[in-house]
């Protein structure tokens, strides 16, 4: 019996010691010490909560990691991957997210207010309730996101690409859609108040229930479109 429990404890001994992280360590007391840390290895780690604001983390690699609650605002995360983490309530205003990956990330309730989001990969990504009050998400890669009652008022989604992106709910005031193909779009209880769809496609789609004006469809593309005033064919 004595044997077994020698045996016992240095299996437990050894297991304390093969302990490892996915991120490196190094990189991650760099961050704690600097609050910078370009191209670092944070993969999987754990930062919820914390305060990072105006950090600069340039070309990170943040996957699968926990953010929630952590406070981002003013820092350069541009070019890096957030591919699989976690960004419930977390902190995000005037962050620079240029560039960065996106796929699957979860910013539920985050505030995003006056975000970079240009040219970034945002394919899946869930923004429910989150607020994204003047972000410019110009160029970037909406397909199958989230954006359920979010707030996206004043936001500029020009040029970006959407399909099956689901906008049910949020606020879309003054927020511009130029240039943008929405006929996969899904607008359920979407609220628009002078949105511009100037040069966006907007075939066979029921706009009827929307508050749109003339002066916000101004060289949009319809046929078969139903709007507030009737049916258009002019694209037809």
């Amino acid at each position: 019996m004595v044997y077994f429990f020698r045996l016992l404890i240095v299996f437990i001994l050894l297991l304390n010691i093969s302990i490892s992280y996915s991120f490196d360590v190094k990189h991650y007391k760099k961050l704690l010490d600097t609050n910078s840390c370009e191209n670092c290895d944070l993969r999987e780690v754990n930062l919820k909560g914390k305060v990072f604001k105006n950090a600069s983390l340039k070309g990170a690699d943040f996957r699968d990691a926990n953010l929630n609650g952590v406070d981002f605002s003013g820092a350069d995360l541009s070019f890096s991957n957030f591919s699989g983490a976690s960004f419930y309530i977390a902190l995000l205003l005037d962050t620079n997210f240029e560039g960065a990956n996106l796929i699957g990330t979860k910013l539920n309730g985050a505030n995003l207010r006056k975000s970079n989001l240009v040219d970034s990969n945002l394919i899946s990504a869930n923004f429910f309730s989150s607020n994204l009050e003047h972000a410019i998400l110009d160029g970037a890669d909406l397909k199958n996101a989230s954006f359920k009652s979010a707030n996206l008022s004043n936001a500029n989604l020009s040029g970006s690409k959407i399909s099956n992106t689901n906008f049910s709910g949020a606020n879309l005031q003054d927020a511009s859609f130029i240039a943008i193909d929405l006929r996969s779009a899904i607008l359920i209880s979407s609220k628009f108040n002078n949105t511009n769809f100037e040069y966006a496609n907007l075939k066979d789609l029921d706009l009827s229930h929307f508050n749109i004006k003339k002066e916000n469809v101004v060289n949009a593309e319809m046929c078969n479109t139903i709007l507030p005033w009737g049916l258009d064919n002019s694209g037809c």
